[in-house]
């Protein structure tokens, strides 16, 4: 089983989603963490930008 969680350094779980630049995602077999990868994640200002420009280029 794989469980993901947000995280500001890599090693503790963040207390805020939006704000966490990282996932850490470990995989769990029999009780015991078998893998850990820590992966990059988009904050609210990348989906943000994007969305904004999407409905500007639509009103023109």
């Amino acid at each position: 089983m794989k469980i993901a969680a947000v995280s500001e350094d890599g090693s503790t779980i963040s207390r805020h989603f939006g704000r966490a630049p990282y996932y850490v995602v470990v995989t769990v077999e029999n009780g015991l963490i078998t893998a850990k990868e820590t992966r990059d994640k988009l904050g609210h200002a990348q989906f943000a930008v994007g969305t904004l420009v999407d409905h500007i280029e639509r009103l023109h």
